[in-house]
């Protein structure tokens, strides 16, 4: 059975509910994928306390196998010493590539090209209307 439109409703009221439910539709889905987002950012925020500590803990003991160096020299203490060191370098790549990571900078990126660009386009007409 097809709705009539009502002469005293205008066009836009009588697809209320219809754009009712899309824009539910598209608000649980906007929420759903920030929950995700949300659930990624503490992933990854936990990541980095977890490297952070680890951090910390190897260059405690990288300081502890310098000093012992100092005092005896040992094969075992200097390959010991160059695996800290390496596994150090391998954290601090990992700590950059988390906080500095293109999806955390994609949106002021987008954002800056976007209203950047706009401020152009508005300056050349101001220009060309003072002229």
């Amino acid at each position: 059975m097809e709705q009539r439109p009502n002469p005293d409703q205008s066009p836009d009221e009588s697809r209320l509910p219809e754009d009712l439910a899309e824009s539910e539709e598209s608000f649980e889905q906007a929420l759903e994928r920030l929950e995700r987002e949300v659930q990624g950012l503490r992933d990854r925020y936990e990541q980095v306390q977890r490297d952070q500590d680890r951090q910390t803990e190897l260059s405690l003991e990288a300081a502890d196998i310098r000093r012992s160096l100092k005092r005896q020299r040992s094969r075992e203490l200097q390959a010991t010493l160059k695996t800290i060191n390496q596994e150090l370098a391998q954290l601090e790549v990992s700590l950059e590539s988390r906080l500095l990571s293109w999806r955390s900078v994609r949106e002021p990126f987008w954002q800056i090209v976007r209203y950047g660009g706009l401020g152009v386009v508005l300056g050349w007409l101001l220009r060309s209307c003072s002229g």
